[in-house]
């Protein structure tokens, strides 16, 4: 019963964490910063909790690299919301030109 009770309340953390995490994310793209969302590190979780210096008892999640980028990055293209929006029905022959679906 005590593992179980554990995996409800880490995996509660979890849901509540990854949309903070991607806040950080939004945030980072408004001021120009690249971030990368991971849990690679995770692969390698006790060193690395070790490492960061976090207690046995708070683990680790997620993992989020942020710096400047090299390059110039604008405002990613975005087609508008009503050419990919539809009402009561899907309509494929919309997207044919752009992605062919098999």
């Amino acid at each position: 019963p005590q593992p179980r009770r554990e995996l409800a309340a880490l995996t509660a953390q979890l849901q509540a964490l990854f949309p903070c995490a991607q806040n950080v994310l939004l945030a980072c793209r408004a001021v120009g910063l690249g971030a990368s969302f991971t849990t690679l590190h995770r692969a390698f979780g006790e060193e690395c909790d070790r490492m960061l210096g976090l207690p046995e008892n708070i683990p680790s999640a997620v993992m989020i690299p942020i710096g400047w980028p090299a390059g110039k990055h604008g405002r990613p293209p975005r087609k508008p919301v009503d050419d990919k929006l539809f009402w009561n029905e899907f309509d494929a022959s919309t997207l044919t030109s752009e992605r062919p679906i098999d």
